[in-house]
């Protein structure tokens, strides 16, 4: 039985989407405990999970699409989604055949591909806010965005791919700043976790995330932050102590400049949007 083609908005409550003449970007929010069944789309996609998660099943692989994950399905791969509990919110990039700008990502697109990457959250946030309130220049805005993020992960997945994975006591590292960025960790303290000179930690970091660690935990902060206004009844400014922002001013200012809302508009704005759609 060959699966059927369909819309990635197929199965969501809400959607909206943005074409640019290079790629289509669709913000789309799926309701918890759903599934998609086996299917294919006509388009590479690569996508980005805002808030929620959601377990992708395809070519023989599961895909933990957890919030602040990108990932990639290349066009006709047949895969099944099954949805969490908390739902999933995600920006989902679709390249139109051809398209000049992205062609030498072709290599990412063509992947099967995941991988936890706050900065790109960071970034998909912006589009989202861009696709939410579009423009005369929403346009070159997003495909601005699109390139950046798509250079980012290719060149990560191109490190893997050569056999310059990071070593594994980076990889300890990552976890530490993941496990511990809503707190004040130092540099010290991850060096010590893994096991390495601070000078040679920062250099190497940097060098393969792309980031530097404080950079890339705000980013951690930022998603976390910005995903419990959606998943959560938590006070904002209980919110914005937990993530570790020095005060809700804070906290309002970095998710405006993310999302183009203030915290309680954009807590409005994901609930609007996970509700039922009306008979």
């Amino acid at each position: 039985m060959q699966e059927s083609r369909v819309p990635i908005t197929t199965g969501s409550r809400r959607a909206r989407s943005e074409d640019t003449g290079t790629c289509r970007i669709t913000e789309a929010w799926f309701p918890p405990g759903s599934v998609l069944h086996p299917h294919r789309h006509d388009r590479h996609i690569l996508a980005i999970m805002l808030g929620g998660a959601f377990e992708t099943r395809i070519a023989r692989r599961r895909l933990d699409c957890a919030a602040g994950t990108v990932w990639t399905e290349p066009c006709e791969e047949p895969h099944a989604n099954f949805v969490g509990s908390g739902g999933a919110h995600v920006v989902v990039v679709q390249p139109q055949a051809g398209a000049a700008d992205l062609g030498p990502f072709d290599a990412l697109l063509d992947a099967v591909w995941a991988t936890p990457d706050p900065v790109i959250a960071s970034d998909a946030l912006r589009i989202a806010a861009e696709v939410a309130a579009p423009d005369s220049l929403s346009a070159i805005t997003l495909d601005a965005l699109v390139v950046i993020i798509c250079a980012r992960a290719a060149r990560m997945r191109a490190r893997v791919q050569s056999g310059r994975a990071p070593p594994s006591w980076l990889e300890r590292a990552r976890e530490f700043v993941h496990a511990h960025h809503r707190g004040s960790p130092t540099l010290s303290q991850v060096a010590a976790a893994a096991d390495v000179p601070a000078w040679h930690l920062a250099r190497e970091f940097r060098r393969y995330f792309r980031a530097s660690i404080g950079e890339y935990a705000r980013a951690l902060r930022l998603t976390w932050a910005v995903e419990q206004l959606g998943a959560t009844d938590t006070p904002i400014s209980e919110i914005a102590l937990q993530a570790g922002f020095t005060d809700q001013s804070h906290f309002n200012r970095a998710c405006r400049s993310a999302t183009g809302l203030a915290p309680l508009a954009y807590r409005r704005r994901v609930r609007e949007r996970l509700a039922p759609s009306p008979r």
